[in-house]
């Protein structure tokens, strides 16, 4: 009888990278490449990035349109906060807002861009953003609905208000302040209790009341209301 042959199995222990990085280092790493893509798009949109560049920058200003030249500045952003985060920390609000913006201000400026290629201003983001908008709540309503999306996304990022940014401009917006509430009259009559000198008022009046002594006159204060007017837009 043939003796059957044992296959050998050779088990392959199993290899595991493991980089064991510094945080700072993955940062700076992190931030090198976003710095990369960052000088690409902007060689692309100049033009000396040769064939790619040409065929980058088509596809990117086909999708987002004029929007398109923004993405560098957005990416700037997150290079600084990968390799800055304490100086320059990017909040969930913010992503969320960079977010809104690039898809909504696309749809803005075929709109308002005055041309018959709204694929040139918004691309085909803006141009599906518009479409969907028509069908749904019209030309009209889909513009206040733009506005109102970039206003937020504004508001999101910088983290502030509509009443803090008019109020920059007091002379230019007077209506927009928020009303001071007054009394009834401009000028209120106040009583205020002073004290003044006088030694013919008995003890029981005087203040502070204390036992005299040699060095000390047999001298009270006396209380005497004085009425003041106190302009109430002072309080």
């Amino acid at each position: 009888m043939s003796k059957k042959k044992k296959k050998r199995r050779i088990k392959y222990e199993k290899i595991k990278l493991d980089l064991e990085l510094n945080p700072e280092t993955s940062r700076e790493i992190i931030a090198f490449i976003i710095g990369i893509v960052t000088l690409f798009l902007v060689l692309s949109f100049i033009g000396q990035l040769g064939p790619v560049g040409q065929i980058t920058k088509t596809l990117i200003l086909t999708a987002f349109g004029l929007i398109a030249y923004s993405i560098p500045i957005f990416l700037i952003i997150f290079g600084l906060n990968a390799i800055l985060p304490g100086r320059f920390e990017l909040h969930t609000r913010q992503i969320i807002s960079i977010v809104i913006f690039l898809i909504v201000s696309p749809g803005l400026l075929a709109q308002i861009i005055p041309t018959d290629d709204h694929l040139a201003a918004g691309g085909y983001i803006g141009k599906g953003f518009i479409f969907l908008g028509h069908q749904i709540i019209g030309s009209s309503g889909t513009l206040i609905l733009i506005i109102f999306l970039v206003i937020i996304s504004f508001l999101l990022f910088f983290n502030t208000s509509l009443q803090n940014i008019l109020s920059q401009f007091p002379d230019t917006w007077p209506r927009f302040r928020w009303p001071k509430f007054r009394s009834k009259s401009s000028d209120e009559t106040v009583q205020i209790n002073t004290f003044q000198p006088n030694s013919d008022e008995s003890k029981s009046d005087l203040v502070p009341k204390s036992t005299p002594t040699e060095n000390q006159p047999q001298s009270g204060y006396i209380k005497t209301p004085i009425k003041t007017k106190v302009n109430s837009s002072l309080l």
